[in-house]
């Protein structure tokens, strides 16, 4: 799969985390955002409409991730947005995947997964966009 052109923005109050997941999707020939805000994530998020997706923690303060998935399901509906989390809760989960988190992960993950589910994702823009085109 040709991910260089493929922009992902990553939203974690953890310097630590957020470097791990920037060199690894750079490694995999992504491009990366990445914010420690979720604020600051939002603004981008409204002001840069070609992103591909979006990876934020859960527990983050003072926006919380539960939160800061409805302001991006807002400004950006079909925006995927993957959640990931060290302490989360079965209800929890049920709650983001119900407010539109395309995924819900918890930490520790293998990165070959958070790989997975980004190819399964264009995998599944392509198909969407080939029926698209078919119909027409």
């Amino acid at each position: 799969m040709k991910t260089e052109k493929l922009h992902v923005l990553v939203l974690d109050d953890e310097a630590p985390m957020r470097g791990l997941l920037k060199d690894f999707l750079q490694s995999q020939g992504y491009r990366v955002s990445c914010f420690s805000s979720a604020s600051v994530a939002i603004k981008f998020i409204r002001e840069v409409p070609s992103l591909y997706a979006v990876i934020a923690d859960i527990r983050m303060s003072p926006m919380d991730g539960i939160d800061f998935l409805k302001l991006v399901k807002d400004a950006a509906p079909a925006l995927p947005v993957f959640l990931f989390t060290a302490a989360g809760s079965s209800e929890e989960k049920k709650q983001a995947l119900k407010l539109g988190a395309s995924k819900y992960l918890f930490k520790p993950f293998p990165l070959f997964e958070l790989k997975y589910w980004l190819e399964q994702l264009a995998d599944k823009k392509a198909a969407t966009e080939l029926v698209s085109k078919a119909k027409r």
